[in-house]
């Protein structure tokens, strides 16, 4: 990752009549991908705004521009991935509207999930949250149980295929209304 003045990437701050731009040579590197998201994050824009030195703040957020809300799509086909939704993940989760649908009361349903901001993101990348490793192997992506620590109950094993369908059905469901936006404490 390269912080400079002006020239290519992403403008991350402002100061010292200059604009501070940021590119990143390589996402591979976990902690520069890392960093570069906190950067320009809120918390990021947060950091810079409070940092002083002698009283003064050297430093301004960049502004950021407006996003369009474009709808998110994913490859896939929807109908193979309410199937495979039912199948695989509404052991735990409520996956559709049908009746008689159970779940574990602890477990959020995929649409009180689909009402957060942040829902392709947690989607994308559910293998990785807990408890989801412990029993989920996606061909090619996760990594086969060690040999002497298998998954404490019947694994959920897909292919990306597979992966992708879930994603595209999950990408068609309403939100569930929460009544407000959930407050974290």
């Amino acid at each position: 990752m390269v912080l400079a003045e002006g020239g290519e990437g992403t403008v991350v701050f402002t100061g010292q009549g200059r604009s501070w731009h940021m590119r990143i040579r390589s996402r591979d590197h976990a902690g520069a991908a890392s960093f570069a998201d906190w950067l320009t994050s809120e918390i990021g824009h947060r950091t810079i705004a409070a940092y002083r030195v002698d009283g003064e703040a050297p430093f301004a957020p960049a502004a950021v521009a407006e996003a369009e809300d474009a709808p998110i799509v994913f490859e896939g086909d929807d109908a193979r991935g309410r199937t495979l939704s039912r199948a695989h993940c509404g052991r735990c989760h409520v996956v559709t509207r049908d009746a008689g649908e159970d779940s574990i009361g602890s477990t959020p349903s995929f649409f009180a999930l689909k009402a957060l901001g942040d829902w392709y993101t947690r989607f994308q990348r559910f293998y990785v949250l807990n408890p989801h490793p412990v029993f989920t192997q996606i061909r090619g992506v996760t990594e086969p149980f060690p040999i002497d620590r298998p998954s404490p109950i019947v694994p959920v094993a897909i292919t990306p295929e597979e992966f992708d369908d879930i994603l595209a059905y999950v990408a068609t469901l309403a939100p569930a209304d929460l009544g407000g936006p959930l407050v974290h404490q």
